[in-house]
């Protein structure tokens, strides 16, 4: 741990200059290169500066994550296809299978399975943002670092869950295809908007992440609550169901959601199922420019301010 820490501290010392207001001075081919100490700043351009001149932060806590997620575990490793396969069983036997949900000309499986690819995404992000400050105190403790790009690691998280679903749904319609020889993705120019869906959710996560890592560095009730909220949110969310089967004076209800506008988008751009709609999509740019304009301004302000007091 302390060759890490020292390795870290070494990569720190080595950044850009202008953003931590550091002093460095080196001899390059025999001339005496001299950064002069600037004030620290904070503003929404700073903040990616930061995150362009600490990009390795993102891939390295991103992995602290992963390792401390199967940390102490007798399976390791096979807990990470093993949880995304019993939740997938269960819920297809239950909602799929028991409850007998339609999802329109789509199977079902194969409906669920990318919607729920797509939940993950936002979910695990959401999750693993909020207590990626917490994660890393040991380290930032030692080491001056940024906590944006520290922040921005949890999408590795979302990455890796989305990913094994996105395999599972890939299986799936592999298994109709043979069996009915039928596609069932109707890829057509609205396939566009699912690149526009998955950006938005990942977007609206770390943006849950930025609102609350502060607090919940503090508190776990933070990290309890919004666990409870996510699980809640997820039977609000067409995951488990289309949004057509919502009763008409339900679905603004549903259309408020954030997350509505942005699952929609994603499987729209699968299935062409054209359930999209406009308040949903207003909803959820609305809400990703709430999370990401004054939250990241006031999130660098803190973390400016708590940098500045520890030196």
């Amino acid at each position: 741990m302390t060759d890490t820490v020292d390795r870290i501290a070494q990569d720190a010392a080595l950044a850009h200059p202008g953003l931590l207001g550091r002093r460095r001075a080196r001899r390059v081919s025999g001339t005496l290169r001299v950064h002069v100490i600037e004030p620290r700043r904070h503003g929404w351009l700073l903040a990616f500066r930061e995150v362009w001149a600490y990009r390795w932060c993102v891939s390295y806590f991103g992995l602290a994550t992963l390792r401390k997620r199967y940390r102490r575990t007798w399976l390791g490793a096979v807990w990470v296809p093993l949880k995304p396969g019993y939740n997938v069983a269960s819920k297809l036997l239950i909602f799929g299978g028991i409850l007998g949900v339609s999802s329109g000309t789509t199977p079902y499986p194969v409906f669920f399975l990318f919607a729920t690819a797509g939940w993950y995404m936002f979910f695990e992000t959401a999750f693993w943002s909020s207590r990626s400050l917490e994660i890393a105190r040991p380290v930032v403790k030692r080491v001056e670092l940024p906590r944006l790009p520290i922040l921005l690691g949890a999408l590795f998280m979302g990455f890796v869950e989305s990913f094994i679903y996105v395999v599972f749904a890939l299986l799936g319609v592999l298994y109709y295809f043979v069996r009915a020889h039928h596609l069932y993705l109707n890829i057509t120019h609205r396939v566009v908007l699912l690149p526009l869906g998955v950006m938005f959710l990942m977007m609206l996560g770390l943006g849950v992440g930025l609102l609350l890592s502060s607090a919940a560095q503090r508190a776990r009730d933070v990290r309890f609550a919004l666990h409870f909220g996510m699980s809640f949110l997820m039977y609000l969310t067409p995951v488990l169901y289309p949004l057509s089967k919502i009763p008409n004076n339900w679905r603004p209800i549903a259309e408020l959601n954030p997350v509505t506008g942005a699952m929609e988008m994603t499987k729209d751009g699968l299935f062409g199922s054209h359930e999209l709609t406009i308040p949903a999509a207003l909803v959820t740019v609305v809400a990703t420019l709430v999370l990401w304009v004054p939250v990241l301004w006031f999130f660098h302000h803190r973390d400016v301010r708590a940098r500045l007091a520890t030196t």
